[in-house]
């Protein structure tokens, strides 16, 4: 996504705008619209297990917060 937040309104003849009124910024102060964000951990899901319906993405964050609990 961009980072950033908008309030969306349609209009009586169907057109649709939106108002970007919040935007997301980093512990350093960094806005984030429109900055790359790249995970802690990646993790790439494997075609198989994605139809198997495994998300090896999910598997890796819960395996990292259970270390952390530890």
């Amino acid at each position: 996504g961009t980072c950033s937040f908008v309030w969306w309104e349609r209009l009586q003849n169907g057109m649709v705008f939106g108002i970007p009124n919040m935007w997301v910024k980093d512990i350093g102060g960094e806005v984030l619209e429109n900055n790359q964000l790249e995970p802690d951990i990646k993790v790439k899901n494997g075609f198989k297990k994605i139809v198997d319906g495994q998300d090896e993405q999910i598997v890796a964050a819960v395996m990292f917060l259970l270390e952390e609990c530890k």
